[in-house]
């Protein structure tokens, strides 16, 4: 185990995400429908002091980046999940900017 300091808040994009951005979150909800809960409830426990639940997410800007997430990032999920980021926000949702590829 390395000597650095356990992370107690994800790491935050400092770029915007494009408001005609869509969301590209993996999981096999068609299987298995907790699979988003726990994922959130997860992320919640891991960043208890943030206070927030939450999934991880890449964003795309067309058909051909979301295929491109889901080959190449997303590989190992038989189910990508595709929501556009201004339908996130007016459902009451907040998007942070993750420190990830594209989100």
């Amino acid at each position: 185990m390395s000597g650095e300091p356990p992370i107690d808040h994800p790491r935050i994009r400092h770029a915007a995400i494009p408001d005609d951005a869509w969301l590209v979150v993996r999981g096999i909800a068609s299987i298995e429908p907790e699979t988003s809960r726990r994922q959130a409830e997860l992320f919640r426990r891991r960043f208890e002091e943030w206070g927030r639940f939450g999934l991880s997410a890449f964003y795309a800007r067309s058909d051909d980046e979301v295929l491109d997430i889901g080959e190449d990032r997303l590989e190992a999920f038989a189910t990508l999940f595709v929501y556009r980021l201004a339908d996130v926000i007016d459902a009451g949702l907040r998007s942070y900017r993750h420190s990830g590829a594209r989100m």
